[in-house]
This record gives structure tokens, C-alpha cells and sequence, in this order.
């Protein structure tokens, strides 16, 4: 998403429990994405923002200049500015906040939280191409990473497993709102439940629906785990693998790291663990 330096902001949440993950938000005039009020029922809460690039956010601004608000709110990579109650609970993790007028990355009026994010003061996380001169281009910028980018597999985990589990179906969570199971979608859209990796990033499995009540995610196969195993997203919704080598990268670009066809688990060793787990999908023909 952009806005070629004109007046206005780019992603807006005025609901509940969205999942916003692997978005481009760049060069708008004032916020990258933005937590507001819709009316007194519609609020965005309970969010999930993780793994998004947010550059040059806040730069053109007509009507916005410094000082307009509470700190310059508007001029911010991501901001919480409700202006009827708050808007609590959103959680901003593994994301890449760069370039923000004047370093204002995160502005927060609400209780929400910002874990392992990267931003402006960091070091620069060394996209491919950052030309921003042609707002029509389908090729710039370009925010994949440069091989030698410092934010390669500085991803964290999302959640963690709330108990062990051996040979089951029933992975209960911390916090079950970073994934989905495929029923949100448009049926127009070939919308696919979440793979998760499950204490190791080679050991992965499709979910088959999620209850956020209980947080409880039921597996498609049967897997095992102890008990406050993390939790890390293995494919998104299209079926795009986002999670290579030991950790995922932060931003919405995963760089796929070379290695050997045998290694399923992605350890760097071809050994009995990737055997195991190639021997446990033996003979199945519904594979993504």
C-alpha cells in the first residue's frame, strides 16, 4: 500500500481481532496504520500487526506539520489515537518501522504492546531498493532483503504452547489470535488455514479450525510438544511459506535460505529427524 505524499494514511483499523500481517505500508502523509474508533461498538482492539514493512511513513505533510496533536500522533508508523474510549490490547511484533518522519515510530495512547520491532534508530535494515520517485511502479521500491540485511531471522516467536501434548490434535495457546483457519475469507479467494511450527521450525503442521475462546487450535495430524513451546507461523494464508532458517525474518519479506532438499526441518543436517518427518506424510495426496 502507498499514498503518493498526499493528504491521508494507509492501513486503518476501526474493528476487533484482525490479523494484519506481510502488508507493504509506505510513503504516506501521515500514519502507516492507524488504531481508531468506528462508532462506540467498533474500536480497534485485540489486534494482531506482526511481520509488516512500514517505511518513509509521515513525510508530505500539508496539513499535519509538527505539533498538531499530541505529539505529532499522526506523523507516526503506527499510532493508537481512539477518539472515543481506547483502543487496547493490540499487539505490534516483528515488524519493520523505518524511515518515519523524524524517528516518530509508535505512538500509543491505549494499553497495547510492541515487542522486537525494528525502527528508525536501528541500523538500516538494508531493503533492496528503496526508489519512491514513481507512485504508478509495480517494482519499486522494493523491500526484500539484501543478503547481508541485519534483520534475517530476528523474528520471535508468536505465542507458546499452554501444556504439553503427545500424539494430539489439541494444541492449546497462550494467544490464539495471530493465527486463522481458513473460514475467514472470501470463498472467491483461495484462502488457506495457517501452517504453525511448533517447538522447532521444522516441525509443522496445517491448522484445522481455531477456537479464540479457549484458544485452543485443533491440528490436522496428530503432533507432539512440551509444554511452553513456542509458537511461529510456517504459511500464510495463500500458502506462502514465511519461515526459513533458524527464525523468521522481521518485516513482510522471509528470505529464503539456501539448503538441502533432505533437510525437512530446516536444522542445516540431513539426518533421522528429517527422516522421521518425511516418513509421516508418506502416501498422502492432499499436500499443498
Amino acid at each position: 500500500m502507498a499514498i503518493d505524499g498526499k493528504q491521508g494514511g494507509n492501513i486503518v483499523l476501526t474493528s476487533g481481532k484482525n490479523i494484519v500481517r506481510y502488508n507493504d505500508s509506505f510513503y504516506s502523509e501521515t500514519f502507516g496504520i492507524y488504531f481508531k474508533t468506528g462508532d462506540i461498538e467498533a474500536r480497534g482492539v485485540s489486534n494482531r500487526v506482526y511481520n509488516n514493512t512500514l517505511y518513509y511513513n509521515g513525510q508530505d505533510s500539508q496539513f499535519y506539520g509538527d505539533g498538531f496533536g499530541e505529539g505529532n500522533e499522526w506523523r507516526r508508523g503506527i499510532v493508537d489515537m481512539c477518539d472515543q474510549g481506547s483502543c487496547p490490547d493490540n499487539i505490534v511484533m516483528n515488524n519493520i518501522i523505518y524511515g518515519t518522519y523524524n524517528n516518530y515510530d509508535i505512538f500509543f495512547k491505549s494499553s497495547n504492546t510492541a515487542v522486537n520491532n525494528w525502527l528508525s534508530t536501528d541500523s538500516d535494515p538494508q531493503f533492496v531498493d528503496t526508489t519512491l520517485s514513481d507512485p504508478t511502479s509495480r517494482t519499486q521500491p522494493d523491500f526484500t532483503l539484501q543478503p547481508s540485511s541485519p534483520v534475517i531471522d530476528q523474528g520471535t516467536s508468536l505465542t507458546q504452547a499452554n501444556g504439553a501434548g503427545a500424539g494430539s490434535t489439541t494444541l492449546i495457546v497462550d494467544d490464539a489470535l495471530y493465527f486463522q483457519d481458513g473460514t475467514w475469507g472470501s470463498a472467491l479467494a483461495d484462502h488457506q488455514a495457517d501452517w504453525i511450527a511448533i517447538g522447532t521450525v521444522g516441525n509443522v503442521v496445517q491448522i484445522s479450525s481455531v477456537n479464540y475462546d479457549t484458544n485452543t487450535i485443533t491440528l490436522t495430524v496428530p503432533m507432539s510438544w512440551s509444554d511452553n513451546a513456542r509458537i511461529w507461523l510456517h504459511k500464510i494464508s495463500d500458502g506462502t511459506q514465511v519461515l526459513h532458517g533458524a527464525a523468521p525474518d522481521l518485516g513482510a519479506h522471509e528470505r529464503a535460505s539456501s539448503r538441502c532438499a533432505c533437510d525437512l526441518n530446516q536444522d542445516g543436517v540431513c539426518d533421522w529427524e528429517d527422516w522421521r518427518l518425511f516418513s509421516r506424510d508418506w502416501g498422502r495426496t492432499d499436500c499443498p
